[in-house]
This record gives structure tokens, C-alpha cells and sequence, in this order.
């Protein structure tokens, strides 16, 4: 639920790629929200373009992520020991980690953060305003950085994010390393065509079928698998379209992507349908929303092979019969 309220958030934003009043250019290569130097890591407000610096003045060893995707991050470029608080551990899909349980930001555990000694505590935003936890945290002494990963639209600017990391934690070679695997995997998979493969995405979510805009990080990664989202607008963030209208998509769709695990739509027809949960856990985690975000080629290669009808060992897609 947590993944998902990140999600639609985005509905709110612009992007640093023109379509809003923020123009900052950091020196990444794809990531919009953030920037690394030699001694420092700066994050920017895609709300207000305000700007956070993160000093990078020793290693970090003792890190709080209130995000699976900064989990993630860590465990990628070997640096998983130093995750030592996580919210909502028991949602978290790698094994790997041995870390406190601290609360969500609703219902923060102060006392088990405290009890850490982090060197910081990382933190994702849905607002301008700093919430009331990070807030407490500061007035405790506890060092809050808040990163915008879960806003980038590119999604090897999601990968990039870990330079951040290995900055962090003294590991910028392992991340730059591994962010140019990702960037020349994902560029080798990239399917460039004049008949994309017309996809119906996402499901009924109460009264609103939320469509993901042109610009947004799913339509990159459709896009560049070689498809196109039916009923996709233009901008970032989502549209919201009626039942009727995704009636009307659904007579043209190739097939259906992320339908969810809720009763199918009766008025959907039968057609080849893929859904990302193949990697979850009891609980109701999701490691495509763990490590797919940072392994962005990963989620590409499935797509490539899904709208090419190669369907054997994919990573985080599974068919819905």
C-alpha cells in the first residue's frame, strides 16, 4: 500500500525535463532529483526545487531506510551491513537483511532509532512540507535526508540513484560500476519499432482506472520494450479514464499488464495478461518495486520478452490465466 501511495503521487508533479517551473540540471546522467559530487550528495524538491546536502565527510555505516528501494540500493552495490533500520521490514523481499524494525512514518518507533545511532536516516517525500517525524527526528539530533527516487520518470534515472548510495557508504566505484551494467543493458534491450504493441495497463482502484501519462516512468519503460499504453495523455503522473473508456481500449489492446490481484473486470476481455507480482512476499511485498526499481533493465528484459511472446524465466511478471 505504501508503493502505491508513492505511486500516485506523482499525479501532483512535474518533471525536470521541461514540463514544470523546476529547470535545475544536476550533472547526472538521467536522474533529475538528485546530484553526487566528490564530498557531497544533493537532493532536490521536485515540489518547490528546494535543495538538501548530504556531506559525505566519513563512511556512513549505520543508515535507517524508511523505503524498500533504498534497501535495495545498498544491498546491490554489497553494502547491505549498512541498513540498519528499515520500515516495514517484514514487506522486504531480500533475505539478506538483518535489520531494526523502526515504524512507518505515521507510527515512527523514536525510541529504536534512537537506540541505532544513525549516521542518517533516509526518507522519501509526498510534499514540499517536512513531515511531523522527520521534524521530531531533527529536534533529536538525528541527521533526515530525503531522497526523490520514486518521482524520477527515466527509469535509469531510478538506477543512478545508486551513486547516492555508494557515496554514502564508500562503495562509488561498485556503484558506478554497476550503474553502467544497468545503463548498457538497458540500452542493448531497447526495442525501437512503428508497431508497438498496444497495452492495456493497471485496473479498477475503487471508482478511478488510473492510466500512467506519456511521460511517465512506466510509459519510458513500455515505450521502450517496443509498446505504447492505450489511453496514455500527454504529461507526467496518471489520467484517470471511466470503465466505459477502458471497455473501449480493451477491444484494441494486444494485452494487459498489472490487472492486480483483485476479481478481474467482467467486461474485460479474454487476452494474454501479465501481472508483476511474481516476486512477493507473504506479507505483501513486492521486490518489483524493491530491486526493479533500482535493476531497471531487469523490468525491461521482461517486458521485451512479454510483448515478444518469450515468456520463460522472467524476473517479475507472471501470467494471469
Amino acid at each position: 500500500m505504501k508503493s502505491l501511495f508513492k505511486t500516485l503521487t506523482v499525479l501532483l508533479l512535474v518533471s525536470c525535463t521541461g514540463h514544470g517551473q523546476f529547470d535545475y540540471a544536476p550533472s547526472m546522467e538521467h536522474a533529475c532529483w538528485l546530484d553526487v559530487q566528490d564530498s557531497l550528495v544533493v537532493s532536490i524538491s521536485p515540489y518547490d526545487g528546494s535543495r538538501d546536502t548530504l556531506y559525505i565527510n566519513n563512511v556512513y555505516e549505520r543508515v535507517v531506510c524508511m523505503s524498500s528501494t533504498f534497501v535495495a540500493g545498498f544491498a546491490e552495490i554489497g553494502a547491505i551491513d549498512a541498513v540498519a533500520g528499515v520500515s516495514g521490514l517484514r514487506y522486504i523481499s531480500n533475505q539478506d537483511v538483518h535489520a531494526v524494525e523502526v515504524g512507518s512514518d505515521a507510527a515512527l518507533d523514536y525510541e529504536a532509532v534512537l537506540g541505532l545511532q544513525p549516521d542518517v536516516v533516509l526518507t522519501y517525500g509526498v510534499a514540499a512540507a517536512k513531515p511531523e517525524y522527520e521534524q521530531r527526528l531533527n529536534e533529536l539530533g538525528v541527521r533526515t535526508f530525503r531522497l526523490y527516487d520514486h518521482l524520477e520518470v527515466s527509469p535509469l534515472g531510478r538506477s543512478e540513484y545508486l551513486k547516492a548510495y555508494g557515496a554514502m557508504t564508500g562503495r562509488r566505484a561498485q556503484a558506478d560500476s554497476l550503474y553502467k551494467v544497468i545503463c548498457e543493458s538497458y540500452e542493448s534491450l531497447t526495442v525501437r519499432t512503428d508497431t508497438p504493441v498496444k497495452v492495456l495497463i493497471n485496473a479498477p482502484f475503487g471508482d478511478a482506472w488510473y492510466i500512467p501519462c506519456e511521460d511517465s516512468y512506466f510509459s519510458h519503460l513500455v515505450k521502450d520494450a517496443g509498446g505504447v499504453i492505450l489511453g496514455s495523455q500527454p504529461g507526467v503522473g496518471s489520467a484517470v479514464i471511466s470503465r466505459e473508456t477502458a471497455f473501449v481500449l480493451s477491444q484494441q489492446a494486444d494485452l494487459w499488464l498489472n490487472p492486480g490481484r483483485g476479481q478481474r473486470p467482467d467486461f474485460i476481455p479474454r487476452m494474454p495478461t501479465y501481472d508483476n507480482t511474481l516476486r512477493t512476499t507473504p506479507e505483501g511485498g513486492n521486490d518489483f518495486w524493491e530491486r526493479g526499481a533500482i535493476r531497471s533493465d531487469l523490468v525491461l528484459r521482461d517486458l521485451v520478452s512479454i510483448f515478444s511472446g518469450r515468456t520463460e524465466n522472467l524476473e517479475y511478471y507472471l501470467e494471469v490465466k
